[in-house]
């Protein structure tokens, strides 16, 4: 059975830090790491509101929350356009089960319920026997690294 590992916390507590040192540090071992990183929009170095979505790949990044945007989909109230988190998330997902040695998948509790398509993806992705690292916030009710056989670091 493949390693599955969840880090959690709560905001400001360096998962995505923890997470980059990781990925770093397996890549330097010449394992082959891909998935994607969700992190805050930041303009001129300050916080303006939103989220992006990063495919460690094929190094795409793109927005996908934003206060702008206008949606029916909400995260942390603001406007996802779907369609830009699908084209990211989707093919990179699908590429890490085929190609990577280790699968990351940042911030799942956020992103998991966003659409079915996304909801599908993570999940099929959380089911394959390669090592998968995700992070997902302290409070999240999110129940996919125990449907995963995941434990929590």
């Amino acid at each position: 059975m493949a390693v599955k590992i969840c880090i959690t916390g709560p905001v400001g507590s360096i998962k995505a830090e923890a997470l980059s040192r990781i990925i770093e540090m397996l890549q330097k071992d010449g394992l082959t790491v891909q998935g994607v990183l969700v992190s805050e929009v930041v303009e001129n170095n300050k916080l303006v509101g939103g989220y992006s979505i990063f495919d460690i790949s094929s190094k795409k990044r793109a927005v996908f929350a934003q206060s702008g945007i206008v949606s029916r989909v909400k995260l942390d109230k603001l406007g996802v356009d779907t369609r830009v988190l699908e084209e990211i998330l989707i093919p990179s997902l699908q590429k890490a089960r085929e190609n990577a040695d280790v699968i990351v998948i940042d911030e799942v509790g956020k992103l998991e319920n966003l659409t079915k398509s996304v909801q599908k993806e993570i999940g099929e992705t959380l089911r394959t026997e390669k090592p998968i690292i995700v992070t997902l916030h302290k409070k999240s009710r999110n129940r996919c690294c125990r449907r995963s056989g995941a434990w929590r670091a």
